[in-house]
């Protein structure tokens, strides 16, 4: 089917001859669930949810960390100066180093986003110092420009550019933190094809926001790609403040605008132990991804013992199973009150849907929405009659070229369902697919090859479903849809149905997870009722949440 581009109007024009009584045309009016006020990226990270790692070692932490609903490993590279790009094996300073294409794909088999992060050089610590400072700082640059080469293209990998830079009880001086960091953005930019996420870390030692809110948006705009994370760690001062004092840390950095996560936290810190409980609490409540110190590394913050057990005590206050609480999801934030979770099917991993702060990120596993039955997690909301709903898919862990997220009507929430989907992808693109009667086989309605941020959307009109994507705002700030393709027949059992986000692994031994942000459903078009309220002569239609006043 061929697709025609379309731009989706707002409002419908009614022309009305003038009356001498007044009637409003009042149309029956669906909340959206989430709305922003125009189509812009989400900020939000908290779909990422992870531990730090050392798998150039030789480890393979992504084959445990499945069942901790882990989805981000962030890889603490040691000997930066020498370590392998590709998939070789050195020996350095008496240990095997193993190539950093190998570790990648090991957590890319998982369906893992891979965070790697130079932690020494030439053996010693590259923390608490001023890059630019450093004797190595050409040849440190150099490497950067050589990793940034190896993972061109490989959107599943963030690079990050330093870890725990300037001195922990210091601030840095004005403008020493944005030129370090244009430096080394510019070092993994230039000529090296790489488009994905850089890390970029706060000042002294990644504990402070000052640099970030003071300086991040601006170092966003001077990145040509715009893809910039920054990255806090929460140890000693963070705990002290409290839940509350956390959060307003957190605010300060999200009101500029820019993307930030949690690259590490611990219980042990050099103030003492804490109880990580508030930390998670004001992550999730901020929409903010946190990643753990640590999978794999034998010291206090582990999170196993040597025997393989939970590293639980009355002193980390039960660290290791408020980490394992967190990734599988224990505390995330409540759907809003129409919504529910559902996995469809019955997938041997239970997922979770859950909305923080204008974003819904939904946890999926299941072998996929196709054939004559279905598995995946569903957060829906009921709907009557006709409607539409539309989101912007943010983020979509890659657990398969064919795992699934997107917007859905469906029948009910039997496995084998009717239902029609726009769907995103991480190797075939966005797809338009439907079941055109209970328990008979899937078919593709159309498809696009896609790239980058993407909203995508469905129409339904009586028996008529049609389905669009957008890659991108117009001047003006509108999408600009494009219709993917159209069912013209297709009616289910009764007037009330589900509507919602649809999230699918396509991998059974696995969680996907996807955000949403800009999610809309709304009834469209409804049923006009005509009431008489006077001698006004103002008709006001309202429909697609505008109000259009015909004088």
């Amino acid at each position: 089917m061929s697709t025609g581009k379309l731009r989706i109007e707002t409002s419908s024009l009614l022309k009305m001859a003038m009356i001498t009584s007044c009637v409003v045309c009042a149309v029956p009016h669906m909340a959206h669930a989430a709305t922003g006020s125009s189509p812009v990226a989400s900020t939000g990270t908290g779909g990422y949810r992870g531990a730090n790692a050392w798998d150039v070692y030789g480890g393979d932490s992504a084959a445990a960390t499945s069942s901790w609903g882990i989805n981000i490993i962030r890889e603490d590279i040691p000997d930066f100066d020498v370590v392998p790009m590709g998939t070789n094996t050195i020996q350095a300073d008496g240990s095997y180093l193993h190539g950093l294409q190998s570790v990648v794909n090991n957590n890319s088999a998982a369906g893992d986003t891979t965070i790697l992060c130079p932690f020494t050089w030439s053996g010693s610590q590259i923390l608490g110092v001023t890059p630019s400072q450093t004797s190595y700082w050409n040849a440190y640059n150099d490497q950067l420009t050589a990793m940034a080469k190896q993972f061109a293209g490989q959107s599943n990998v963030w690079l990050e550019v330093w870890n725990e830079p300037y001195a922990w009880n210091t601030p840095t001086a004005d403008g020493q933190w944005l030129s370090d960091m244009e430096t080394m953005v510019n070092s993994i930019r230039d000529g090296t094809g790489f488009t994905g996420n850089i890390v970029i870390p706060g000042g002294q030692e990644a504990g402070s926001v000052a640099p970030v809110v003071a300086d991040g948006s601006a170092l966003v705009q001077y990145d040509p790609q715009h893809n910039l994370v920054f990255d806090l760690h929460a140890y000693n001062s963070w705990f002290s403040t409290g839940t509350s004092g956390m959060e307003s840390s957190i605010a300060s950095v999200q009101n500029t605008g820019v993307k930030m996560i949690f690259g590490e936290y611990g219980w042990s810190t050099s103030a003492g132990g804490y109880n990580v409980s508030p930390f998670l609490q004001a992550a999730t409540a901020e929409n903010v991804g946190a990643i753990a110190w640590n999978w794999n590394d034998a010291d206090s913050d582990t999170l196993h013992n040597s025997d393989g057990t939970l590293n639980d005590s009355a002193q980390n206050y039960n660290w290791a199973s408020q980490v394992l609480d967190y990734t599988l999801g224990t505390g995330r934030a409540a759907l809003p009150s129409t919504w529910t979770d559902t996995d469809i099917g019955a997938p041997s991993i239970s997922g979770a849907g859950s909305y923080s702060k204008g974003t819904f990120t939904v946890f999926g596993s299941g072998s996929d929405i196709w054939n004559a039955s279905d598995q995946f997690n569903f957060a829906s909301r009921p709907l009557t009659g006709n409607g539409t709903i539309s989101a912007q898919v943010t983020s979509q862990q890659n657990t398969n070229a064919w795992a699934k997220a997107g917007v859905m009507f469906r029948d009910s929430a039997a496995a084998d369902a009717q239902f029609v989907a726009v769907e995103l992808t991480p190797g075939n693109g966005v797809q338009m697919q439907a079941r055109t009667a209970a328990g008979t086989d899937a078919i593709e309605i159309g498809s696009a090859t896609v790239s980058g941020t993407i909203w995508v959307r469905l129409v339904k009109t009586g028996s008529t479903f049609t389905g669009y994507y957008s890659t991108a705002p117009v001047p003006g700030g509108a999408l600009d849809w494009i219709e993917i393709g159209s069912v013209p027949t297709l009616n289910f059992t009764d007037s009330s149905f589900l509507a919602g986000l649809a999230v699918s692994s396509h991998n059974t031994g696995s969680i996907s997870t996807a955000s949403f942000a800009d999610v809309t459903v709304t009834p469209e078009p409804a049923t006009i009722a005509l009431l008489s309220v006077g001698m006004l002569g103002v008709w006001q239609l309202r429909r697609r949440n505008r109000r259009i006043h015909c004088l």
